[in-house]
């Protein structure tokens, strides 16, 4: 069980509902994501996940090709979600295909400052026109510079990050314990 779980509050009725792991995020349309340990193969699988509801069963993100960790931190109404596979930023996209099947895009990764070897993904705005932007860290040891990516959606319904990121200010030198 979850040292501290996490629960979806339905405003109209007063119902709590019991999430898996540990959610992150809703968006305006109640779609859910958060992150969770599960059991796949014999090993533990800690995996970001994406829930079209509250009452929905847990979709799980995949991490890049490779990568054995993805993480979820946020999601926009457009259902573009950002977080991390090991240690690269990634975006998925939850769509619903015109069968009525539920596919995710991604993860498509979001490229560290040149020069560093990290980056992590936080949050990402709902855009009112052109692309979503998504806001994290690019870290090399031993500073941590917050960044910005711009994330579009292809007419294909695919995601592209468009453009290399884009520093908005050094957070400080960090050490590793």
């Amino acid at each position: 069980a979850d040292e501290y779980p996490s629960y979806h509050l339905d405003l109209d009725s007063g119902a709590y509902t019991l999430l898996p792991g540990d959610a992150t995020a809703i968006n305006n349309h109640g779609n859910i994501v958060g992150n969770t340990n599960t059991q796949g193969g014999g090993e533990e699988l800690n995996l970001g996940y994406y829930m079209s509801s509250h009452m929905a069963q847990p979709v799980m993100l995949p991490p890049l090709a490779g990568d054995s960790v993805s993480r979820a931190n946020d999601i926009n109404d457009d259902q573009i979600i950002v977080g991390k596979s090991d240690g690269v930023a990634v975006a998925w996209q939850a769509v619903v295909d015109t069968d009525g099947s539920l596919v995710i895009h991604g993860p498509v990764p979001m490229l560290p400052l040149n020069g560093d070897d990290t980056s992590y993904a936080f949050k990402i705005n709902d855009p009112i026109a052109g692309p979503a932007q998504a806001v994290g860290t690019s870290w090399g040891s031993p500073t941590r510079t917050a960044v910005r990516w711009e994330i579009t959606l292809n007419p294909d319904g695919s995601l592209a990050s468009t453009a290399a990121p884009v520093s908005v200010g050094t957070l400080g030198l960090w050490a590793e314990s």
